[in-house]
């Protein structure tokens, strides 16, 4: 008999949660599934991140080279992307993003090759 994997709210199980018994259940959901569409073993792990409201960019940065990426994507509770423009709209923030792209690489100890980082735009600036 084949078990089907417990349903979650999006492709990529992101959920937000409202309450601390929100993110333990959905935690659960994502942690019981064990194996990926390819039948390749998950992480067994979960993130769990705070909810920032503004719009989204991503940084890929390679040496001195940045591109910033313009996101959209669906509203709560699942937040499906679904337009990338690039290279964002967005050029009075760009040195701002990438200057808050490259702190966060250097404070996660990357040191070499290409990163691609995910980032909101507040009104106290990017986080």
């Amino acid at each position: 008999m084949h078990r089907q994997p417990p349903t979650t709210p999006a492709p990529t199980n992101v959920l937000l949660c409202n309450t601390i018994d929100d993110a333990v259940a959905h935690a659960g959901r994502v942690l019981d599934v064990r194996a990926n569409v390819r039948g390749l073993p998950t992480a067994g792990t979960v993130l769990v991140e705070e909810y920032i409201d503004g719009p989204e960019f991503s940084v890929e940065l390679f040496d001195s080279f940045a591109g910033v990426t313009e996101k959209s994507g669906t509203d709560g509770p699942s937040f499906v992307e679904h337009r990338h423009v690039f290279p964002a709209v967005a050029e009075d923030v760009t040195a701002a993003l990438v200057e808050t792209a490259r702190r966060a690489v250097a404070a996660a100890g990357m040191r070499l090759g290409p990163t691609h980082t995910e980032l909101r735009l507040t009104p106290a600036g990017p986080v």
